[in-house]
């Protein structure tokens, strides 16, 4: 789990570049993450290959980012455009950096985590004390304020004096997943799932939401995305306590459309002066 920074980008599917930090929300769950996705393997129709989904280790970070950025950035003449190359360099190393920065919230998260739990005797400690805890940490908030001050799309630090503790500590909600190819070792796919404001609310409502579903061009059409969205939902279900579900996607993106509508997925609403629609789950799909 983690800082919901919010960046949405003109991928397939919503980009969201989210601050990670292992905080589990309230309702029953620990502050500590007691579920890692258990590694899921797939056979490849066309390839006959087989991947595994896990949890996002801070080696995948510069594969993840060239992955993204490719996926970005697709010209015809790509191989001929001299500016377009050195156009997508910059767009790879700029989504390494926000990745890194995220992976390093993360670690940093860990990190308070275990000092304040060894300080402290955890029947004893209130979820809400423990979390004043650690947003005391100077490091974890500066590097919290850092990304999102970051972030271009509204988010649920948008208004928040990072000098006071967040209330709410589902914002801190997010997790990443990386997918591998098990014979070469390369990554193929990818996907957050993070805490995002609800369009259209007038209250201050967020809710689980997916984003950065992406996949190699050379291994789509062969279930990598299905498998994705089942690892979040039983995630999040298990780990968040929560039913809800949602996701952002371009409406061009009719492959996409029809994989989430199979995946249970119902459009809500469409976003005012953008391309992106915002689906959520049906409550049976998840239950």
């Amino acid at each position: 789990m983690t800082i919901g920074i919010l960046f949405i980008l003109s991928l397939g599917c919503a980009v969201t570049n989210g601050i990670l930090f292992a905080i589990h929300a309230k309702h029953g769950a620990t502050l500590l993450p007691t579920f890692e996705p258990q590694p899921t393997h797939s056979n490849t129709r066309n390839l006959k290959r087989k991947v595994r989904i896990r949890s996002t280790r801070k080696k995948d970070i510069e594969d993840v980012a060239a992955l993204l950025a490719s996926t970005l950035y697709q010209p015809d003449n790509e191989g001929l455009n001299w500016k377009a190359s050195i156009d997508k360099l910059r767009r790879v190393k700029s989504f390494k950096e926000l990745i890194k920065n995220r992976f390093d919230m993360l670690c940093e998260g860990k990190k308070v985590a275990s000092i304040i739990d060894a300080s402290i005797i955890r029947n004893e400690c209130h979820e809400a004390e423990r979390l004043r805890l650690m947003w005391d940490r100077e490091s974890f908030r500066h590097q919290v304020q850092k990304a999102a001050e970051q972030a271009k799309e509204p988010h649920a630090w948008r208004d928040h004096n990072f000098a006071l503790c967040p209330q709410d500590p589902s914002h801190l909600q997010h997790k990443m997943f990386t997918v591998q190819d098990v014979t070469s070792g390369s990554i193929v796919g990818f996907c957050e799932v993070a805490m995002m404001l609800t369009p259209e609310s007038d209250d201050f409502d967020v809710n689980p939401t997916i984003a950065n579903l992406v996949t190699s061009p050379e291994f789509r059409r062969c279930g990598i995305g299905s498998s994705l969205l089942e690892s979040v939902k039983r995630y999040v279900k298990q780990n968040w306590k929560s039913d809800n579900l949602a996701l952002y996607v371009k409406r061009s993106n009719a492959k996409a459309i029809g994989l989430y509508q199979k995946q249970g997925f119902d459009e809500f609403c469409q976003i005012d002066d953008s391309e992106d629609c915002y689906m959520i789950l049906r409550p049976s799909e998840n239950s």
